[in-house]
């Protein structure tokens, strides 16, 4: 093992991270029956993310928060370019719709329609 690496996996955030993976991981085995989390993501939307999610939910965890996505650059983008707001946005392969609330939060769009294929994103609102 090299410097940068070992440096790297003793680090602050590093160690953080591995904590919160670890401790919800075992939280998830506590709480067998838990179906939702809320997170905030750094544009301050609220994320109820499906707490069976391995992907989303477990980088909200490790994380501390969901890091905004790229779609919020492009929608400054999309306003400095000048185009009229009221726009339809589309999310195709939509998960729990992070970039969906994005999308309408920023005034830019003023409907969306999401579209997500996998059921288990469907039943965390129930």
């Amino acid at each position: 093992m090299n410097f940068k690496s070992a440096s790297k996996l003793f680090s602050r955030r590093h160690v953080a991270q591995k904590v919160r993976e670890l401790s919800f991981r075992a939280f998830r085995r506590l709480v067998p029956n838990l179906r939702s989390l809320v997170f905030e993501d750094q544009a301050g939307n609220t994320v109820v993310a499906n707490a069976r999610d391995n992907f989303i939910t477990f980088e909200c965890v490790k994380y501390g928060g969901y890091k905004t996505s790229p779609i919020h650059q492009a929608i400054l983008f999309y306003q400095k370019l000048g185009f009229p707001s009221g726009r339809t946005f589309l999310d195709v392969g939509a998960n729990i719709g992070t970039e969906t609330v994005s999308a309408i939060r920023s005034g830019v769009f003023d409907r969306a329609i999401a579209i997500e294929p996998d059921a288990a994103n469907l039943t965390i609102s129930e």
